[in-house]
Order: C-alpha cells, then structure tokens, then sequence
C-alpha cells in the first residue's frame, strides 16, 4: 500500500477551532476544486458516512467513507467502505502548539489496479496530496504545509 502523510502549522489558530474546521466536510468543496461534491450522513454524534467526488487524472473518483470523530483527542479517522478503489483510509489528528496548532494527516490506500500500479499510484498519490495541501490552505491560509 502506498502512503500520504502531511503535516501542517496554523498559526493564531486553537487546536479546537482547527479541529472543528477540518471536521466540517461539508465545506471542502469551498476550499478545493478537485472535490466535485460530498454527502454527508450522520450515524450518531461521533460517526458519519461520507461519499465523496474527485477528480482524479481526467475522470472522476468517487468513494464512500466510515468517519470516526474524537473530539477529546482532536481525532479523525476514516475508512472506505465503497468506492473506485480497493482501500483507502487514514486519520487526521491536531494537536496545541502554544497558542497554534498542528495537523498530521495520514493515509494509505490501494488502487487496486497492480498492472497500472506503476503508473497510477503516483497519480493518485500526489492528487491526494494535493488535494489535503488544498483543503489545509483554504480552510488556514496562513498554514504552513510541509511533508
């Protein structure tokens, strides 16, 4: 399995309003083109079930999600349960930085496709990238995003 991990810097920001913000999936299509749309159902207070639509290379990826939300913890963890491709999944996690904050984003999935290995998994890694770099910079833009 191939994997994505990013770590960002907010500054001026608590970890609690970081945690809230990447917690409202429904605003990232505000903050990243490539995320065509998301659906999210609530399961119970801390669980949802997301579907998501990307662009991904010159088509669109769409998946379906199991969230666990950790409030206490400042925690997200996600885990597909349908979609496009065979696994993905991962967590978000923010932590206090004095008066900032930090996130760790963390991922692996699969495509799927061992023949197109070679040539997708790099795609698909770096549109996730890209994707997460989006989402942290719109929702933070004076985030420092590093790998």
């Amino acid at each position: 399995m191939k994997e994505v991990r990013l770590n960002a810097f907010i500054p001026r920001q608590s970890a609690d309003e970081v945690y809230a913000a990447i917690s409202n999936f429904s605003a990232y299509p505000q903050y990243c083109t490539s995320v065509r749309k998301i659906d999210v159902k609530n399961l119970s207070e801390n669980v949802t079930l997301t579907d998501w639509e990307v662009n991904f290379h010159n088509g669109i990826l769409k998946w379906q999600e199991h969230d666990t939300f950790d409030p206490s913890n400042r925690q997200i963890s996600f885990r597909q349960t349908a979609g496009d491709i065979d696994h993905f999944s991962g967590s978000w996690h923010v932590e206090a930085d004095g008066n900032d904050a930090t996130i760790a984003f963390d991922s692996c999935f699969d495509l799927g496709l061992p023949m197109l290995a070679d040539m997708l998994d790099p795609v698909a890694e770096q549109a996730i990238s890209e994707n997460i770099r989006a989402i942290i910079s719109g929702l933070f833009p004076a985030s420092y995003i590093k790998d």
